[in-house]
Parts: structure tokens; sequence; C-alpha cells
């Protein structure tokens, strides 16, 4: 049997391969590492009719995989709400000021998720007890939303929690300083006895870095 000779060139340049491929191997894992971003926004809603101020505020985290790729983009994967909770907590209104502890006799209230700009619809996953609905947005007209509502009795607190994560966005890629930023808002009807008023806030900005 006639054996082949593999020239000594070619055996380095093949070794100098294998070398490199295993010297990126921990680079693109501490590249796809998994981040969070933890956030906490709030409004406040001042009622004269119903003789209250309510201070709703929206807090938890986005965990998602960046991971680099050539040329600087980036790609964010994985990316998902984690125990977004909203809190409505009931205050006395009155000379235009916010001024001791009140109640109401129920409310429901609403937190809906998507992209940021008007320009950028992520694609959304939801399960229950949150939806996806296609609905109106502050300043964009009409588009599909992460979307979990619920409703209350009487009281001067409210908390909406979400253990896990339920909803996530599809993944995005870009090139830093471009980087996905989702925007978050809430509505409420409050009721006071027969009384009632409702409440839709403006955007807030919750934004990914890459590192």
């Amino acid at each position: 049997m006639k054996m082949r000779i593999i020239p000594a060139r070619l055996t380095l340049v093949v070794a100098a391969i294998t070398l490199a491929l295993v010297a990126l191997e921990p680079q693109a894992a501490d590249a796809a590492a998994v981040k969070s971003v933890s956030f906490g926004r709030s409004w406040i809603f001042k009622s004269a009719p119903i003789h209250v101020c309510v201070v709703f505020t929206v807090s938890g985290k986005i965990t998602y995989t960046a991971v680099g790729g050539p040329r600087g983009v980036v790609e964010w994967r994985d990316q998902r709400l984690t125990d977004p909770t909203l809190i409505a907590s009931v205050h006395t209104y009155g000379g235009g000021s916010c001024i001791g502890p009140s109640t109401l006799t129920r409310i429901s209230m609403t937190q809906l998720w998507s992209g940021w700009s008007c320009s950028f619809n992520p694609s959304i996953s939801a399960s229950l007890p949150w939806g996806i609905s296609f609905g109106g947005w502050p300043s964009c007209g009409s588009r599909n939303r992460a979307r979990h509502s619920t409703s209350y009795g009487a009281s001067s607190f409210y908390e909406q929690f979400n253990s896990g994560s339920h909803t996530g966005f599809g993944s995005y890629t870009g090139f830093p300083p471009s980087i996905p930023c989702y925007g978050v808002f809430v509505t409420a009807t409050m009721y006071r006895n027969n009384i009632s008023d409702s409440f839709s806030s403006r955007v807030r900005e919750v934004c990914l870095p890459a590192a």
C-alpha cells in the first residue's frame, strides 16, 4: 500500500488555523454572556373629579444576550421581560398637591410594551396572563403591543406582579450606537363610589446596551 506524504508546510498551516479557531472560542462565549437592564419608570395622575393622586410605577428588568459579529455588527437575542411589576399608590389630591393617603373603590390598570420609536416594530411573544393586542400607542397611531390588564377592589395600594418572564421580543441586529430601545406606558380607570376618571400615560424608554 502506497502511503501519502503530507508536506510539512501544509501541516504547519493546518495547525496554525486550528490554534486560531481554539483561541477564538472563549471570546465568542464571552460575547454571548447573558446581560440584563433594570428599569423603573413612574407617572403621577392628578384627578380633580375623584380627588386623588395616583402614582403609577413600572419596574423589573429585561434580560438578553448581545453577540458580536463581523465589522462591529451586534445581534441582541433572547430579549425577555422579567418580573415587570406595575404598582398604583393612591393619595389625596387637594390644592394642586398630593397631600396624604386615600383610597379608591376600584381600579382597572394595564401596562403595555412595544418598540420605543414609531419605526421600530419588534416581533412580540407572550404567554398568559400577558397577551398581544393591536391598538393605540401614544404618538404612533396603532400597532402591536404586549399587554397585561388587571382589576381590583377597594384599596389604597395595588400591585400587578408578574413572576418570571411572560413576554419576549424578537432578535435585533444593528451597529452600535444603534441599539434596541423599548417603550412602556400605562392606562387606568379609577373609581370612587359612582364617579370614575381615566388616565393614559406618556411612553417611557428602556434601552439595551451592547456591552
